[in-house]
């Protein structure tokens, strides 16, 4: 009798932990390229060049990191840059961007390199264009990374509920840096940040991010720091994975280089994170 009770206690103490999924939950690796302007603007200005928006060099590298490993892809836009701005963008690709909805998302960057938000607009005016040319609120991440992580308390509130599309911003990912500030963060938060990666308050949820791939020297120590992470968060720019031609041979070629070595490494970090129990995400 005492030994059918101890099993009987042990498997009922086996079968809480196990279906506990705070305990055992997957690790959520969420990627995105900052910066996003230049690819838009190409298949914009090319449209009857292409069939499909995959078919342009930047849009395919990123269809085939999620068909080679179920990778989830955020961008984050600049509303307007160097001349181009959103609401110039072609919708012939709403119906493809819109079946894809499911892993690759367009989020809130900034308005424009000079300023992250104008007053009456901004946020809404991305909304507005980013449903027209990627043809549902679905594609419209709610986790953002502003650009410099910048933006006041009011700014960033007037943009978390977008009246009559429920897309607002919910989700800020800070810096990636301990010695750099993340939009109206107090010090006390910020330490807080650093020591537990996230912070939940009433009206918006802020998670660490873990590191930049530019930084391609030092990949291979930023991912061995950061690997066991439960949210790991990782970027790069869309000027690296689709560098702009240069008149200067040496530079553009650099460029190249750089853009090798750091799809080498993004590539070999999903290969690692395949052998794990990991979540893709789009949002948080």
């Amino acid at each position: 009798m005492l030994y059918s009770h101890a099993v009987k206690k042990y498997a009922f103490l086996f079968i809480c932990i196990f279906s506990c999924p705070v305990l055992f939950s997957a690790q959520k690796v969420h990627f995105s390229v900052d910066d996003v302007s230049s690819s838009l603007r190409q298949l914009t200005e090319k449209e009857d060049s292409y069939c499909t928006p995959f078919e342009h060099p930047f849009f395919k590298y990123i269809k085939k990191l999620h068909d080679a490993y179920g990778v989830s892809v955020t961008l984050y836009c600049f509303y307007e840059l160097d001349g181009f701005s959103l609401d110039k963008c072609t919708e012939k690709f709403a119906d493809d961007f819109r079946n894809e909805s499911g892993w690759l998302k367009f989020g809130y960057h900034a308005f424009s390199q000079s300023c992250n938000f104008i007053d009456g607009g901004g946020y809404e005016m991305f909304v507005k264009q980013t449903v027209r040319i990627a043809g549902s609120t679905e594609s419209i991440s709610q986790t953002v990374r502003l650009d410099c992580f910048n933006g006041s308390f009011e700014e960033c509130l007037a943009s978390s509920s977008y009246i009559g599309i429920d897309c607002g911003i919910k989700t800020l990912l800070c810096a990636d840096s301990e010695t750099r500030p993340s939009y109206f963060l107090t010090e006390k938060q910020e330490q807080e940040l650093n020591e537990t990666e996230f912070i939940y308050t009433e009206e918006f949820d802020f998670i660490k991010t873990d590191f930049r791939f530019d930084d391609w020297k030092n990949y291979k120590k930023l991912f061995g720091q950061n690997k066991d992470e439960a949210e790991l968060v990782v970027f790069t720019h869309e000027w690296i994975l689709n560098p702009p031609l240069r008149r200067n041979f040496i530079l553009y070629f650099f460029s190249v280089c750089r853009k090798w070595i750091i799809e080498r490494n993004i590539n070999d970090f999903f290969t690692r994170l395949s052998k794990t129990d990991c979540v893709y995400v789009s949002e948080f």
